[in-house]
């Protein structure tokens, strides 16, 4: 009985400021530790699975074996969540494929608009 007789004395003004700003440092702790195990995770995705495709296609010549790669590369991709989002390495992988535009495959021309569209 006396806890429902005994009133909680408020928060001073003070008090309840420091305690939202508390609240609030380690909200943003939470987030900004969530982005870098983000970011590390879309690093090591990038390193083990999307560097050895592009590195395929800078080597590669065969149109076939170009589309084959793309197709993997794509898939990659979006087992990785990285299509239709800013990723840091973007502006790599699309440098690397508009090199490949200039190749005369329709075929291949095809399955680069779809990786650039999708990343875009």
């Amino acid at each position: 009985s006396d806890q429902f007789n005994r009133q909680e004395s408020p928060l001073s003004y003070p008090a309840y400021i420091e305690m939202t700003k508390s609240a609030t440092k380690s909200e943003n702790n939470l987030e900004t530790n969530e982005m870098e195990e983000e970011e590390e995770e879309e690093e090591s995705y990038w390193k083990r699975k999307v560097l050895p495709i592009l590195h395929i296609l800078q080597i590669e010549n065969n149109a076939e074996r170009l589309c084959d790669a793309c197709a993997i590369l794509y898939q990659t991709l979006e087992e990785g969540n990285m299509l239709g989002k800013r990723f840091k390495r973007r502006n790599l992988l699309l440098k690397m494929l508009y090199k490949l535009v200039d190749v005369t495959s329709d075929s291949l021309g095809l399955k680069l608009a779809k990786i650039i569209l999708g990343v875009s």
